[in-house]
């Protein structure tokens, strides 16, 4: 993932239209999966009742950032024919194992919540994407000479950050449930 993340730097250095659109293209299918991957566990997590609210909002985030970064590369008149499979070599591959892997299941159990969460932290470099956020988007930001955009590309990180310290309150409160201590209420 650094190998990839350092080449993506380096080449922004002499960042091309074409190496852009590839950035783009890639954050937002990396953005798609992870929503898909959060969606699907939300939909099989009987034991709590704020843990899939959680799950459902960290998705449709994660969405909402694919599809602006889709948007963006219209807007902007890039397009990109890159393999993002390769491209993005061991993050993209596990994160859609995980999500074959949860579609299998009828139901999580908080065990098995635990387990995929802390995969995802280190697939995603959880901190989420947010090496992209960190990285990525102020690249971004600094070869796009148009404010609202950047302006958009700076929101984009700024609820990146807030999802890790989301993703870290919900590992939280999963781990309450784990000790007895939270019961299946939104109360809790």
């Amino acid at each position: 993932m650094f190998k990839v993340l350092r080449a993506v730097v380096l080449v922004g250095l002499l960042m091309s239209e074409r190496a852009l659109a590839d950035v783009m293209k890639c954050s937002a299918v990396f953005e798609k999966e992870v929503a898909d991957l959060y969606l699907t566990l939300a939909e099989r997590v009987r034991f709590d009742d704020v843990i899939p609210l959680v799950l459902r909002h960290i998705a449709r985030e994660s969405s909402n950032h694919a599809e602006l970064l889709r948007h963006m590369s219209l807007v902007l008149n890039l397009s990109s024919d890159i393999d993002c499979l390769e491209f993005l070599e061991n993050r993209l591959k596990p994160v859609i194992a995980l999500r074959n892997e949860v579609m299998r299941l009828k139901e999580v159990s908080p065990q098995y919540l635990s387990r995929v969460l802390t995969k995802l932290r280190d697939v995603e470099g959880l901190a989420n994407e947010e090496i992209y956020s960190r990285t990525i988007y102020p690249l971004m930001a600094s070869l796009i000479s148009n404010d609202v955009i950047n302006t958009l590309l700076s929101e984009v990180a700024t609820e990146e950050e807030f999802r890790e310290r989301l993703i870290k309150k919900l590992s939280e409160y999963l781990t309450k449930i784990l000790e007895g201590k939270v019961g299946k209420s939104l109360r809790g």
